[in-house]
C-alpha cells in the first residue's frame, strides 16, 4: 500500500497499474469482510439435529395429538360397559301430614260420636339393585374389536402428525439456511458495487471512464442494497416461522451435516409406504372397525338375558308409638327379544354399510396417492442431487471468467458493463446452488416422509419417543372407576381454570 503514494500519475502505465491494484484491493477487502463476518456470525449456531428435537419436543400439536389418542383409548372401556354390571342404591325419607274428622251418625245400637284427628308419618324406604348381562351374544366381542381397532388407527394418525411436524421442522430450518446464504451473498455483492462504484469515480476523474460507467456504477449499487434488503426481510420472515415452532428465537443455523437418504431403491420405496405408511395403516385399521361395527349391527335382534337382583327395606309409622316394617328381596332372569324397533337397527346397518364401501375406496385413493408421491419425492431429490453438481460447475466456470474479465477489464480489454456481467453471472450462478442445497435437503426428507419412515428413530434425534401402550393399558385396567372421578386431579384443574 505505501508504494502507491509514492507513484506519480503522469504515466498511464503507472496509472493502469494503481486502477489494478486497487481493484485487487478492493476485492480483497471485500473477502475480507466476508470472511469476518462468517466468523462472527458462527460464533453460536444451531444444528438441524438439534432443532428437531427440540420442535418434536415443544410442538402444541403434537400434544393436542397425545391428548386426543388417550380419548380414543376409553372407546375400548365404553365398549366393554355392555358386558359390565350396574348397581345402585335408592333412598327416601317422605313427611306427610293429613286431618280428618268424623260426624255423629244414628245406627242401631247406639250412636258413634263424632271426633277429629291428625296423622304425621314418616315414612323410610330404601333399596339396592343390580343388572348383570349373562348372554348378549358376539355383539359385545365386536364391539371391543372395533373400538381396539380405532385404537390402532388413532396411533397411525399420531404418526403422521409426528412426520408432518418433523418436516415442518426440516423446511422451517432450511428456509432459514438459505436466506442467510441469499443474505451473505447480497451483502458480499452490495459491498463489492461499493468498491467498483469507487474505482469507477476515479477513473471517470483520470479520464479512463465515462459518465455513463458512473450512472451504471451506482445502479448497480442500488440495485445490489435493494437485493440485500429484501434478503434481510426474507431472513427475518424464515426468523418468525422457525422461532414459532422453537418457541424461541433461533441463532444463526449451520449447514445439515448429516442426511439419512433411504438404502433402498424406488421400487423398494414404494413397497415399503404400501404396507407402513402411517396414513395407508390408519385406514386399514379404520376398514377393520368398521367391518367389526357392520358383524356387531347384524347381531342386534339376538335375543338378551340379564341377571337383575334387589334387596329392599321400609318403615312406615301406622299410629302413635307403632310402625310399620317390611323387607323384600328379589332375583330374576330376564329375557330380552327384539323384534319390532321402527327399523332403526336395519338403518344403522345401512349407514354403517356405506361408511365401509366409502372407507375402501379412501383406501385405494390414499396408496394410489402414497405411490406417486414417493415417486415424486424420488424425482425432486435425484434432480436436486444433478442440479448441484452442475450448478457447482457453473460457479466454477463464472469465477475463472470473472477473474479473466477483471484482469482484461484492468489493461481495457473488456468494458465496465462486461464485468459487470460477469460478476452477475456468479451472483446468479451462486444463489442458485443455494436454492438447490436447499432443495436436496428438503426433498431427502420429503421421501422419508413419503416413504413413512420420518420419525425420531430413523432420524436419530436422541429423544425419547412417546409411547401410547401405557396409557392405553391403564385405561383398559381401571374397570370400576366411577367414583374416582369426583377426586380426579387432572378434571379439578381444568375445571378452576374454565371458573377463572
Amino acid at each position: 500500500m505505501s508504494v502507491e503514494f509514492h507513484l506519480t500519475l503522469s504515466s498511464p502505465r503507472f496509472v493502469r497499474w494503481r486502477v489494478g491494484s486497487t481493484v485487487a484491493l478492493a476485492v480483497a477487502c471485500a473477502i475480507f469482510f466476508s470472511v469476518s463476518l462468517r466468523a462472527q456470525m458462527a460464533q453460536a449456531e444451531e444444528t438441524l439435529e438439534t432443532v428437531l428435537a427440540e420442535i418434536y419436543n415443544a410442538d402444541l400439536s403434537l400434544a393436542a395429538a397425545r391428548w386426543r389418542l388417550q380419548a380414543t383409548n376409553q372407546g375400548v372401556s365404553v365398549a366393554e360397559q355392555r358386558g359390565r354390571a350396574s348397581a345402585s342404591i335408592r333412598s327416601s325419607v317422605t313427611r306427610s301430614y293429613s286431618k280428618w274428622s268424623q260426624k255423629q251418625q244414628a245406627r242401631e245400637g247406639g250412636e258413634i260420636p263424632s271426633s277429629k284427628g291428625t296423622d304425621i308419618t314418616l315414612p323410610r324406604e330404601g333399596s339396592i339393585g343390580f343388572t348383570q348381562p349373562i348372554v348378549i351374544g358376539k355383539t359385545l366381542e365386536y364391539l371391543v374389536d372395533a373400538a381396539e381397532a380405532q385404537v390402532y388407527a388413532a396411533r397411525e394418525r399420531y404418526s403422521a402428525s409426528e412426520q408432518q411436524v418433523l418436516l415442518g421442522g426440516v423446511s422451517a430450518y432450511m428456509a432459514l439456511w438459505r436466506d442467510q446464504a441469499l443474505l451473505e451473498i447480497e451483502s458480499e455483492a452490495e459491498e463489492i458495487s461499493k468498491g467498483e462504484l469507487e474505482i469507477v469515480k476515479r477513473r471517470a476523474l483520470l479520464g479512463e471512464a465515462t459518465r455513463t460507467d458512473v450512472i451504471l456504477g451506482e445502479a448497480r449499487l442500488a440495485s445490489a442494497s435493494a437485493e440485500r434488503l429484501a434478503a434481510i426481510a426474507a431472513r427475518e420472515n424464515s426468523e418468525l416461522v422457525l422461532a414459532r415452532l422453537l418457541e424461541r428465537t433461533p441463532d444463526k443455523v449451520s449447514t445439515p451435516q448429516f442426511l439419512p437418504a433411504p438404502a433402498e431403491g424406488q421400487s423398494e420405496l414404494i413397497e415399503i409406504a404400501r404396507t407402513t405408511h402411517p396414513s395407508i395403516e390408519a385406514l386399514r385399521f379404520d376398514l377393520d372397525a368398521s367391518y367389526q361395527n357392520l358383524l356387531a349391527a347384524r347381531r342386534a335382534l339376538t335375543p338378551l338375558v340379564n341377571l337383575k337382583g334387589s334387596y329392599g327395606h321400609s318403615v312406615r309409622d301406622v299410629d302413635d308409638g307403632y310402625d310399620q316394617r317390611a323387607q323384600n328381596v328379589t332375583l330374576a332372569l330376564e329375557l330380552e327379544i327384539p323384534f319390532l324397533v321402527q327399523g332403526q337397527f336395519t338403518d344403522t346397518y345401512r349407514r354403517l354399510l356405506a361408511t365401509h364401501r366409502g372407507l375402501e375406496q379412501d383406501h385405494r385413493r390414499v396408496r394410489r396417492q402414497v405411490e406417486e408421491a414417493v415417486s415424486r419425492a424420488w424425482n425432486n431429490r435425484e434432480t436436486a442431487s444433478v442440479r448441484i453438481e452442475a450448478l457447482k460447475v457453473s460457479v466454477r466456470s463464472s469465477e475463472e471468467a470473472l477473474t479473466a474479465v477483471r484482469e482484461e477489464n484492468r489493461v481495457g480489454l473488456r468494458s465496465q458493463s462486461e464485468l459487470y456481467s460477469a460478476e452477475s453471472d456468479l451472483l446468479n450462478a451462486r444463489r442458485s446452488l443455494v436454492r438447490a442445497r436447499h432443495d436436496w435437503v428438503v426433498s431427502s426428507f420429503n421421501l422419508l416422509a413419503e416413504a413413512g419412515r420420518l420419525n425420531p428413530e430413523t432420524l436419530t434425534l436422541g429423544v425419547q419417543s412417546y409411547d401410547p401402550e401405557p396409557a392405553y393399558q391403564e385405561s383398559r385396567a381401571q374397570k370400576w372407576q366411577d367414583y374416582g372421578i369426583l377426586t380426579e386431579p387432572q378434571l379439578d384443574a381444568v375445571l378452576n381454570g374454565a371458573n377463572d
